[in-house]
């Protein structure tokens, strides 16, 4: 029905997400990412697409391509938690402790019952 509805819409975001969300739950995150990148390239203003993007790319593994979506993103809406968690948990993963506790600190201050975040803090500083 997805494919059905991008021949009437090709241009339409909304559907085309939901083709990638399909795609990705289905087991084919590679083609998923790919729609997606594919959105970013079209619509790079767009910082929920780069969002999704950059989370797609880093669950896959491609780093790299996850922090550049991710600064894509980020450069359009600095302030969005999922978009600072994701930030955060890249630069602990890659042994930056000190990226990582200052993006959770700014996380915490943009939400500050955000459990998870405090919890990633406690564990840096342990």
């Amino acid at each position: 029905l997805l494919q059905a509805a991008l021949k009437r819409r090709p241009t339409d975001t909304q559907t085309q997400l939901e083709l990638a969300e399909e795609l990705w739950s289905s087991g084919r995150q590679l083609a998923a990412a790919d729609v997606v990148a594919k959105i970013v390239a079209e619509r790079p203003d767009d910082a929920g697409a780069a969002l999704r993007l950059a989370k797609m790319e880093y669950e896959i593994g491609r780093t790299a391509a996850a922090e550049s979506a991710l600064r894509l993103a980020m450069l359009h809406d600095p302030e969005n938690p999922d978009a600072l968690r994701l930030k955060a948990e890249m630069a602990q993963k890659r042994g930056d402790a000190d990226a990582a506790l200052a993006t959770y600190l700014r996380l915490a201050q943009i939400v500050p019952d955000d459990l998870d975040a405090q919890l990633a803090m406690a564990t840096i500083y342990i």
